[in-house]
């Protein structure tokens, strides 16, 4: 085997561990009762201040993103997400029992922790149509979560990451995405307990 084959095998391995050790943490830490997560009883969590951050790459998110989409059938709409980039959404709409395929290119942005794809190109069956032509018929036809907002008459999609909480307890934002760097950041906030 030669030594960058080896080099190669050894950093995917690291990659994949240090992977594992964060969905390790993050479970480990929602999976915890609420009086054993502080640590240090004079510093409360507050949803100003970033519990963590968690860093990802194009591959790992693409992957954990069509994973979820698996989970959850949208109606009429069956798609999956692809990353170069820009962020690509490959799919079929069904109407009147046909599947017409579609494809779109987003450019995403970060606004106020949530993510903007502000969309690009689309393309339905083999017609290059407007985006926002495309964008409606998606919005009509698929049945995408509360948090997903698609606006068409701005070209665009708002994914309200903050909307999307885990067991109650804690949300996301984004911190950055620039796709052509491979770098893709989120923080982890816990939500504020009344008192």
């Amino acid at each position: 085997m030669g030594k960058w084959k080896k080099a190669f095998l050894w950093l995917a391995g690291i990659n994949a561990g240090i992977l594992v050790i964060l969905i390790a943490l993050i479970i480990w830490v929602i999976a915890l009762p609420e009086n054993k997560i502080s640590s240090d009883a004079s510093k409360k969590l507050t949803a100003t201040e970033p519990v963590f951050t968690v860093s990802s790459h194009k591959a790992q998110l693409t992957k954990m993103i069509n994973e979820e989409i698996d989970k959850h059938p949208t109606g009429n709409l069956s798609f999956h997400v692809d990353m170069t980039d820009t962020v690509n959404i490959i799919g079929n709409l069904k109407v009147l029992g046909l599947k017409i395929p579609f494809e779109m290119d987003f450019a995403p942005s970060v606004v106020n922790g949530d993510i903007q794809l502000e969309e690009k190109a689309a393309k339905l069956a083999s017609f290059n149509l407007p985006e926002s032509q495309v964008l409606k018929f998606i919005d009509a036809g698929g049945n995408l979560p509360d948090w997903v907002d698609i606006i068409p008459s701005q070209k665009k999609i708002n994914v309200a990451l903050s909307q999307f909480l885990i067991k109650d307890r804690y949300y996301f934002k984004a911190k950055e995405i620039d796709l052509s760097k491979d770098s893709i950041l989120f923080n982890i906030y816990h939500v504020a307990t009344k008192q």
